[in-house]
C-alpha cells in the first residue's frame, strides 16, 4: 500500500462547540439537520449523529491546514455548508450534468453546496475540496492558480481522521489516469484558468485534475524540497504578491508515483 501525507495533532485539540437545530431555509425541503460552529453552519440532510461528526471533522480539518500552511485561515463573511439529499441537488442545485459540488463566494457570505447522497466517504471528501477552496480564498486578495488551487483541494479532500493525527492519502484512481495518459505538458498545465476547456470539460478536466493532485501531492511530501515553498508561495498570494514566490517545474512530478514517506506537521491544540 503506497504511504500517505499526515498531519499529526496535538493532544486537546476538540472540535468547536456544536449546536444542532432545524434551519428555517431547510424546512420547505425535508428534514435536515443545523449544526452551528465559529467557522460555519452546516445544514445536512445526515442525521445529527453523523452531522456533527462531520461538523467536527471539519473543524479539525481547518486547524490542520493552518499548521501547515503556518496562517490564520478564518473567514469574516458567514459561511454555510449544504449536505443536499440527492434529488434535491440535482433539482435545486446541480449547475450541469457531472457536477458533484460547487463552492460559491458572494460579497457578503459564502456557500459550500454538493450533493450528500454520494456512497461511502464521498460525501466528507466532497465537503472538504470545496472546504480547501473557501479556506484558501482567505489567504488574501489574489487567487491561488487552478493548478495549486484544484490539486490542493483534491489532495486534503482525501483526508483519513484519527485521534491525534490526519493523513492525506494517494489518491489510486489519478494514479490509474495518469500512468495511462500523457500528461499535458508543465507550461501548458500551469498557464490552465478556470475558462480554459482543459478546466471546464469533463472530459479534459479528469486529466488536469490528477495532474493537479499529484503535483501537490509531491509539493507537500517529505521527500521534495517543495514543503517549505509552498506555504511561502501562499503567503505570497496572501500578500498580493504572486511572483514573489514560484512554484517551478521541479516542483512537479516527473512520473506518476506516489512518495514513499509520510509528512507529519503539528496541530497546536484549541484555544
Amino acid at each position: 500500500m503506497a504511504a500517505a501525507l499526515a498531519v499529526l495533532l496535538a493532544p486537546g485539540l476538540a472540535p468547536a462547540c456544536l449546536a444542532a437545530g432545524t434551519s428555517d431555509a431547510a424546512r420547505g425541503l425535508r428534514s435536515y439537520t443545523e449544526i452551528t460552529t465559529a467557522d460555519f453552519v452546516l445544514v445536512t440532510s445526515q442525521d445529527e449523529l453523523r452531522a456533527r461528526k462531520m461538523a467536527a471533522q471539519i473543524v479539525m480539518f481547518r486547524r490542520a491546514l493552518e499548521s501547515l500552511f503556518g496562517a490564520q485561515l478564518r473567514s469574516s463573511l458567514p459561511t454555510t455548508i449544504f449536505a443536499l439529499s440527492g434529488p434535491e441537488w440535482t433539482r435545486y442545485a446541480q449547475p450541469r450534468d457531472g457536477m458533484e459540488g460547487y463552492f460559491a463566494a458572494q460579497p457578503f457570505a459564502v456557500d459550500l453546496v454538493f450533493d450528500a447522497s454520494r456512497p461511502g466517504r464521498q460525501p466528507l471528501e466532497l465537503t472538504l475540496h470545496e472546504y480547501t477552496h473557501h479556506l484558501l480564498r482567505t489567504m488574501g486578495p489574489s487567487r491561488a492558480p487552478p493548478f495549486v488551487d484544484e490539486g490542493l483541494a483534491e489532495v486534503l479532500s482525501s483526508a483519513r481522521f484519527g485521534t491525534r493525527v490526519i493523513r492525506f492519502g494517494v489518491r489510486e484512481d489519478h494514479l490509474a489516469l495518469l500512468r495511462r495518459s500523457a500528461w499535458l505538458p508543465f507550461e501548458r498545465f500551469v498557464d490552465v484558468r478556470q475558462r480554459d476547456p482543459h478546466y471546464l470539460d469533463y472530459a479534459q478536466a479528469r486529466l488536469f485534475y490528477a495532474q493537479a493532485w499529484a503535483t501537490m501531492y509531491y509539493a507537500l511530501s517529505s521527500e521534495a524540497s517543495a514543503p517549505r515553498r509552498l506555504p511561502a508561495y501562499l503567503q505570497a498570494l496572501r500578500a498580493g504578491d504572486p511572483a514573489a514566490a514560484q512554484l517551478t517545474e521541479p516542483t512537479a512530478p516527473t512520473a506518476p508515483t506516489a512518495p514513499a514517506a509520510e509528512t507529519l506537521v503539528g496541530v497546536p491544540a484549541a484555544r
